[in-house]
């Protein structure tokens, strides 16, 4: 059966994409925008089955008109989706109070105005459809500097199941859409980024060292033509995670969370009467004593590093280097070693010497005892997994290091063979 859609921020990224996968599948479609002559091609190409409507989102007056001309126009709603929105970087700290709260307007507000304005509609025909843009990023959270977006999408999610919970006696589903990174302009041209005080470069200025997100990024057509396959099931998930990145980081997320709930359960249930108290916390809770590298040079290195924040100005033979945090292979407590890193697409690969004081042994007996650690390196702090590399890959590894910091070349004529190099994959 022919739908009718009812779609915000039409113009522009997976709005969109979602107009034009709407229509090639034969349906109707009410697309909405700040400026609605930007929608003049589907107009053009498909006539009566667009109707392009003006709408700020953030207008709760504005909105109720658009629904009210879109059901004057076709008469039902089937398929709603919030996706007007944008984002802005700044820290929290420095970052403009009026700015965080119009970013938060748009992204939060407007999908109440829109979900609260069509509801009426959606109860009185029997059932619909209200889909809401949120991000894998409201599921996991972390990236600094966009704090204001990212509060809005934990909040469209709480909200969403709140709408999902009360609105189900009337056949009304809704979706969350949580995509990773995809190639529309989110991160260009609509994006304003604020000042980045020194201190934020270590995190904010990081952030957008890296750009949108690790390869691969995701398809805003192939994104919209699953949303339209999608609300044709009868059953619906609650959330649908789109793109590599989101399905990794959030399995990763659930799996720490289940583990962290496990870990903390005892604590955690001790605090209702009848239960066993006091509890036994889980091991490892306390503060523990850090080990540094033995010589004094990379303890020193890694005393600085760990007062500035960062490994700006910290070399070793010319190259630049990371710190690395894993486990003793004997002691098992927490060790800090900083080593030489190259860096390609949020990959890592570090090398250093097998070679270490007696009783105390290298990161390289260390890391294999313990392969999975963070890392630190002015632009990035996340948990890594190592994986030691032979062969091609080595080689491939090797030529990238000497291509980026010629200082390699030497080292590596005098000790390819003999330094251990290892692979860091990002653990999502």
């Amino acid at each position: 059966m022919r739908q009718t859609w009812f779609i915000t921020g039409s113009s522009r990224g997976l709005g969109r994409a979602l107009v034009r996968a709407a229509l090639e599948a034969g349906d109707r479609v009410v697309a909405t925008a700040r400026r609605p002559e930007q929608l003049a091609e589907f107009v053009e190409s498909h006539g009566e089955r667009v109707l392009a409507c003006a709408l700020d989102v953030t207008d709760p007056a504005a909105v109720r008109a658009a629904v009210q001309e879109a059901i004057a126009h076709f008469g039902r709603l089937d398929v709603v989706v919030n996706n007007a929105g944008y984002l802005n970087v700044a820290p929290i700290e420095t970052g403009d109070d009026l700015d965080f709260r119009s970013q938060f307007e748009t992204n939060f507000w407007g999908v109440y105005n829109v979900s609260k304005a069509v509801i009426p509609q959606l109860r009185a025909q029997g059932g619909g459809v209200i889909v809401q843009f949120s991000s894998a990023r409201g599921r996991v959270g972390g990236i600094p500097g966009i704090a204001s977006y990212q509060a809005a999408k934990f909040a469209i999610d709480g909200f969403s199941r709140a709408l999902a919970a009360e609105t189900a006696p009337f056949g009304i589903s809704v979706l969350t859409v949580e995509p990773s990174y995809f190639t529309t302009d989110a991160t260009g041209a609509s994006m304003t980024i604020h000042d980045i005080p020194a201190q934020y470069e270590a995190t904010v200025g990081a952030m957008l060292t890296r750009g949108g997100g690790p390869a691969p990024a995701g398809d805003p057509a192939r994104a919209a033509a699953i949303v339209v396959q999608a609300v044709q099931r009868g059953t619906l998930p609650t959330h649908l995670l789109l793109g590599v990145n989101a399905v990794e980081m959030s399995l990763d997320y659930s799996r720490r969370q289940i583990q962290e709930a496990t870990d903390w359960a005892e604590v955690s249930r001790s605090a209702a009467f009848g239960e066993p108290y006091p509890a036994t916390f889980p091991a490892g809770t306390a503060r523990e004593t850090v080990e540094f590298s033995p010589s004094e040079h990379a303890r020193d290195q890694t005393k600085r590093i760990l007062e500035t924040g960062t490994t700006a100005g910290i070399e070793i033979l010319g190259s630049p280097i990371v710190l690395l945090t894993l486990r003793g292979a004997k002691s098992g407590a927490l060790r800090y070693t900083p080593v030489m890193r190259v860096e390609h697409e949020g990959r890592y690969a570090v090398i250093a010497s097998k070679q270490g004081a007696p009783g105390h042994p290298t990161w390289y007996y260390n890391i294999k005892a313990h392969p999975e650690f963070s890392l630190q390196d002015g632009t990035v702090s996340k948990v890594y997994r190592a994986r030691e590399v032979e062969g091609a890959e080595r080689a491939q590894w090797w030529e990238r290091a000497v291509r980026a910091y010629p200082s390699y070349t030497e080292y590596r004529e005098k000790t390819d063979r003999q330094i251990p190099l290892f692979v860091l994959d990002p653990q999502w």
